[in-house]
């Protein structure tokens, strides 16, 4: 109900016309709106004595347009702990001229990540990991009015195989040299694979099956070889 100037009058109110998003209750209109367009609503207060008064109005209801961040990559981002990272630029655009403000997820150790004031302009995501892992990093923009858009940057550091194994450094002339490797990866679900690299290799060594064998020529010596994966040198003992 609501006042009435005539002594003794009392004011009900109806709302005949209005959207169906709209609810009337305790004499306040409220709702969210689903659509966008325009929307008639007409309130009608009636007093006591028969005297009646109408408002009509009309709600327009415009689409609120979130924020739309670009410039994201979609497939994951992979590195190697301290490999320093292209950097990523990306932007932030707004079709309805609202503010917007970006934030961004917790960040892994040794990557920045940035925007201008404006939320909008100059977005940057650059730095070198320093510790190994899967990070998702989410970017967040939103215009303060219920438009909210988001974006996940995946970046998998990848860290070093470990040898399990201790290489075997001696082997008598003329005998039969045999190493058996054991690898694994802290990474779960990565491969590891051996090989012998660099140069200066024994020519009597060969890698097969994870074993790195071959016989000792009858020279006294020391052979090194350099590798980037086993880096153990072989002493021939007479």
């Amino acid at each position: 109900c609501s006042s009435d100037l005539s002594i003794g009058d009392y004011v009900t109110l109806t709302v005949p016309t209005k959207p169906d998003w709209i609810s009337y209750s305790s004499n306040t209109l409220s709702g969210i709106p689903s659509t966008d367009g325009s929307f008639n609503v007409t309130i009608r207060a009636e007093d006591s004595l028969g005297g009646v008064t109408e408002q009509s109005f009309t709600i327009v209801v415009a689409i609120n347009n979130a924020p739309e961040i670009i410039g994201i990559p979609v497939n994951p981002v992979t590195l190697q702990i301290n490999q320093e990272m292209t950097a990523i630029n990306f932007n932030v655009t707004e079709q309805d001229g609202d503010n917007v403000t970006t934030t961004f997820s917790t960040l892994p150790q040794g990557i920045t990540a940035s925007i201008n004031a404006d939320g909008k302009t100059g977005g940057l995501i650059a730095g070198t990991p320093t510790i190994g892992g899967i990070y998702e990093i989410t970017i967040t923009s939103s215009d303060g009015i219920g438009g909210v858009s988001e974006k996940t940057l995946s970046l998998y550091v990848n860290r070093p195989p470990i040898f399990e194994s201790s290489a075997i450094t001696s082997v008598r002339a003329n005998t039969q040299y045999s190493y058996s490797i054991s690898a694994s990866d802290p990474d779960d679900g990565d491969t590891v694979t051996l090989s012998l690299s660099g140069s200066g290799n024994p020519s009597w060594l060969s890698l097969s099956n994870d074993t790195l064998s071959g016989t000792a020529p009858g020279e006294v010596g020391v052979e090194d070889r350099k590798s980037t994966r086993l880096n153990s040198s072989h002493q021939i003992i007479s």
